[in-house]
């Protein structure tokens, strides 16, 4: 299956969650990033290409995270 924003969310529930890394998800969006726990510490969503800058206001409750990687993400 192709992961989309609403998979995304069941990882709301993970509130430990320090690394996350995913690639290549073209359903996704940046809306999703605002369910994501605050324990992050490392981020990596390369070659996701449905990440508008807009979207990236939705990472600032991250207060733990050290590294981030959007590379090859065509919209921001």
């Amino acid at each position: 299956g192709k992961l989309t924003d609403d998979n995304l969310a069941n990882l709301a529930d993970y509130k430990h969650l320090e690394e996350l890394g995913l690639s290549k998800c073209a359903q996704m969006t940046g809306k999703s990033f605002a369910i994501l726990s605050t324990s992050l510490k490392k981020l990596n969503f390369n070659n996701c290409d449905q990440f508008p800058d807009d979207d990236l206001t939705n990472l600032a409750h991250l207060e733990h995270l050290e590294e981030l990687n959007l590379s090859h993400c065509q919209q921001i």
